[in-house]
């Protein structure tokens, strides 16, 4: 906005491509880096810190999204200090800082606005510009703005007028004095259109102007107005994401409380309703999917995580393993409850002759059969818990051996019982 003190302004320069001011799409989140230089007399950290908190109070920390889809815009900003703009190359933008009091021209010299290849592959040209240490932190975040592609929202008509030789001035219909400007701008302003502001020329032949605003241009845009409390507003990001040409992805609307039937979404998780058939549930990813019940450990149904259900049939548990009472598999091997034990041959016999091995079981319907071992020599085995293993001295040979008895029952647990004999051949 032009005030007595300060008129922001663009001139036009061509320039290369380089990431001065850069915008990206990550995941969908859009960041708007950009790099600014200061070089010049007033180029103090102070200043700069005033340039940074312009920025923020106006471009930062704010709720800007874009597109559609409403992908978070963030703005950021990277300062550094030069000897020169020309030492900043290419790589920044810079302003040539100027030390002044009151009145100054500060501006920003760029490339066309209404082009596109202002843009390329997201990024854009330098920019050089001069600001003043006497600027406010809104005009310098005015300024910011241009570094981001943005227009001023305001712009100036022009008409002539000439120093009569009586000593006034004509302005179309109006005649003023020199002398009486001041006095007469309220003639001026009525001949100007409804809302535009008036600037009367320093000089006392050339040209006045007023101020014109664009339509539907909120009065207190940061790009229209450096008075008060001016705001940066929906339409310059839009202007800025939309000039750079990069878009909010169609998939980056999953979320967004709105099913985007055509953004590829059969529904949306945080919309009420969420857009799924009766027994489908949304997913995260905006896909429509059957609901899994919730698991209730105990109602004879394995669902949800749940490994098995104790109460169901099966249970849902792989062999020789129980269904917890919470649910979940353990590991629990049959167990041998039956009792038996070796009645003859004695602990100790000396077997000269044949001798049965005679066994004894507290539920012998329960066994369901029986290994005989002598040392380490599997020498029988039998299904009937009532059958006598005939123990025959001449085979097993002189000496002390040891008799095992192997009995399994119906889960196929076993137990075992030894007893040592020594088999002496008659002289």
């Amino acid at each position: 906005m032009r005030k007595a003190y300060v008129l922001l302004a663009i001139l036009v320069l061509s320039s290369v491509v380089f990431p001065t001011t850069e915008v990206t799409v990550d995941d969908c989140s859009i960041t708007v880096d950009v790099k600014v230089g200061f070089a010049g007399d007033g180029a103090s950290d102070e200043f700069i810190k005033k340039f940074e908190d312009g920025v923020k109070k106006i471009w930062q920390g704010k709720d800007f999204t874009y597109g559609d889809c409403e992908c978070p815009v963030e703005i950021k900003l990277e300062t550094k200090k030069f000897v020169t703009c020309y030492q900043a190359g290419k790589d920044y933008h810079c302003f040539d800082v100027q030390e002044t009091d009151g009145f100054y021209y500060s501006y920003v010299r760029h490339t066309l606005y209404s082009d596109r290849s202002f843009w390329r592959d997201g990024k854009m040209r330098a920019a050089r510009g001069n600001v003043s240490t006497s600027n406010t932190g809104n005009i310098l975040a005015h300024e910011f703005g241009h570094l981001m592609g943005l227009k001023d929202e305001y712009y100036y008509v022009y008409y002539y007028f000439y120093v009569n030789e009586d000593g006034t001035v004509a302005s179309g219909p109006h005649a003023v004095k020199t002398s009486e400007w001041n006095g007469k701008k309220d003639d001026i302003q009525d001949n100007a259109p409804e809302g535009a502001k008036v600037v009367l020329a320093r000089k006392k032949d050339g040209t006045n102007h007023y101020v014109k605003y664009q339509d539907g241009v909120p009065t207190d845009s940061i790009m229209l107005n450096i008075d008060g409390t001016p705001k940066a507003y929906q339409h310059h990001i839009d202007a800025i994401v939309g000039g750079a040409g990069i878009e909010c992805p169609d998939e980056c609307c999953c979320g967004n409380g709105r099913v985007e039937l055509g953004k590829g979404e059969e529904c949306d998780y945080k919309a009420s309703p969420e857009g799924c058939m009766e027994g489908e549930k949304c997913t995260n990813d905006c896909v429509c999917e059957i609901e899994e019940l919730p698991a209730i450990c105990g109602d004879g149904q394995i669902d949800g995580e749940e490994e098995c259900d104790y109460a169901a049939t099966p249970d849902g548990c792989p062999p020789e393993h129980t269904c917890s009472p919470e649910c979940a598999c353990f590991f629990d091997p049959p167990t041998f409850e039956e009792d038996m034990d070796i009645i003859s041959p004695a602990e100790g016999a000396v077997l000269t002759f044949p001798e049965p091995v005679e066994l004894s079981f507290g539920d012998p319907s329960r066994i369901v059969y029986i290994n005989y071992w002598i040392g380490e020599a599997l020498v029988y085995q039998s299904e009937d818990p009532g059958y006598m293993y005939m123990l025959e001295p001449e085979m097993i040979g002189e000496g002390e051996h040891v008799l095992t008895v192997q009995a399994f029952n119906m889960e196929m647990a076993d137990t075992n019982r030894s007893v040592s004999f020594t088999v002496e051949m008659p002289e």
